[in-house]
């Protein structure tokens, strides 16, 4: 499937996030041993396929801070999975944590990753912030929601490379 999308993109001009949720699930320790090892084998060999593309942005889920609440758990993790065949990392793909809280947690892994790579924060949903609600459904668009900045590119500060409405 990477290679037919690969394929597909070829030297036209993208943006891909890859996985929404899967590294941090293995962060939190959601998958047997043999499970987490096939699934960073898939990650790399997804950010490999689709960083090479000479105008393709290849972002690797980070997941958000409720998932993993210090983000330095995950530069580890993103690095074993391939991040730096790609642009850099998303995070709060289909969730609802506030844009600059998001961004303060993105400017936190940037700095645990010690290195240059770039953000992209999904603002789809969080335009009124975390759902605090009765039973806070988690997949679904809790009630009241609403969409967040509008996707842009470059919107600031440095390292955030854009807001995307994703999922």
């Amino acid at each position: 499937w990477i290679g037919q999308l690969a394929g597909a993109i070829g030297a036209g001009h993208a943006i891909v996030v890859v996985e929404p949720d899967a590294l941090a699930d293995i962060v939190r320790g959601c998958l047997p041993p043999a499970a987490r090892a096939e699934r960073y084998q898939l990650l790399r060999y997804a950010m490999k396929e689709l960083g090479g593309l000479p105008h393709t942005r290849v972002y690797l889920d980070a997941g958000n801070p409720g998932m993993v609440a210090d983000p330095a758990r995950l530069a580890g993790p993103l690095v074993a999975a391939g991040l730096r065949d790609g642009r850099g990392f998303s995070a709060n793909v289909s969730n609802f944590g506030w844009t600059a809280d998001l961004v303060t947690w993105s400017q936190r892994l940037e700095h645990a990753l010690g290195g240059p790579v770039g953000a992209v924060i999904d603002t789809s949903r969080n335009g009124r912030g975390p759902y605090t609600g009765p039973d806070e459904p988690q997949w679904c668009n809790p009630p009241g929601r609403a969409l967040g900045p509008a996707p842009r590119l470059n919107p600031g500060p440095a390292g955030i490379d854009a807001y995307l409405w994703i999922k």
